[in-house]
């Protein structure tokens, strides 16, 4: 019954004449059902059947690197931040989660390091402090020999990018609409929970988003990173049970706070409920 009763509602909001409303149901009926007979074949006018999604997203750059494609429209004002210590784990990040582009590189690079002898323990430490400069000479010999391998892409990616970044409160990307902590606080709506990885992953990481970050690179390029509120779910600790799909997290212990970054597209939206049967936290 409840396909009809919201229907006859429909049909009762047609009477504008309550002498006669049989009449004006009568009448708007077939009104509505002209105007929607129309509006199927009419171009360049906006109607219920062409109009936009809400969440709809911005086209895709065409960039050789799909760093730089961004699908993210952000809305609301905007504010100027800075990165300051952060720079060198966001380029860190971003060299490690470019795909197949930089893959080989860093692959060269870490050849080079057990050349010189550099032990497994030392290794990763080693190529995070010195493959930002050994990949930035190469690149520069490689271009300045006109090789084709340096395209303007990674040109751009091995700068550094501008200190100076533009802030969001919200965004909405791959048709999801994300709002961080702060401003989603102020809604009865949750869409602030964020999640990176899946069941066939080893961890998945939980937290909320606190910012929208756009960096500028040069060249044009943009990269739109999500700065996040990571919860402890290591397995290792007591932090999380997982019962019957039935995931708890307990909020009060953070993780990851020197590294809380990751790319836009990334992200998956998760909800967040108290669980009744535990504590507050």
């Amino acid at each position: 019954m409840f396909g009809i009763e919201r229907r006859m509602g429909t049909y009762k909001g047609y009477i504008r004449n309550f002498a006669c409303p049989d009449g004006s149901i009568t009448e708007a009926y077939v009104v509505d059902e002209a105007v929607t007979f129309l509006s199927r074949y009419v171009d360049d006018i906006e109607t219920r059947f062409n109009r936009a999604k809400r969440n709809w997203d911005v086209e895709t750059t065409k960039h050789g690197i799909e760093l730089f494609n961004n699908k993210v429209r952000t809305l609301g004002a905007s504010k100027f931040g800075q990165l300051g210590d952060y720079i060198d784990v966001v380029q860190w990040y971003i060299f490690n989660n470019c795909g197949d582009e930089l893959d080989a590189y860093l692959k060269d690079h870490k050849e080079a390091l057990y050349s010189r002898n550099i032990g497994e323990t030392s290794l990763d430490t080693t190529q995070k402090q010195e493959f930002p400069s050994w990949f930035k000479k190469k690149m520069a010999l490689l271009r300045a020999n006109g090789d084709p391998r340096a395209t303007d892409d990674l040109y751009a990616l091995l700068q550094v990018p501008d200190d100076r970044y533009t802030s969001w409160q919200s965004c909405i990307i791959n048709g999801v609409r994300f709002r961080c902590k702060e401003r989603d606080d102020k809604f009865t709506t949750q869409c602030s929970g964020v999640c990176v990885g899946d069941e066939d992953e080893e961890m998945i990481y939980y937290g909320v988003l606190l910012e929208v970050m756009e960096l500028d690179f040069i060249l044009g390029r943009k990269v739109f990173m999500f700065r996040c509120k990571w919860y402890n779910t290591d397995p290792k600790g007591k932090r999380m049970v997982v019962d019957q799909k039935l995931t708890s997290i307990d909020i009060t212990s953070n993780w990851y706070v020197d590294e809380p970054f990751i790319l836009a597209n990334q992200a998956q939206q998760v909800f967040y409920l108290n669980d009744c049967a535990r504590d507050k936290n």
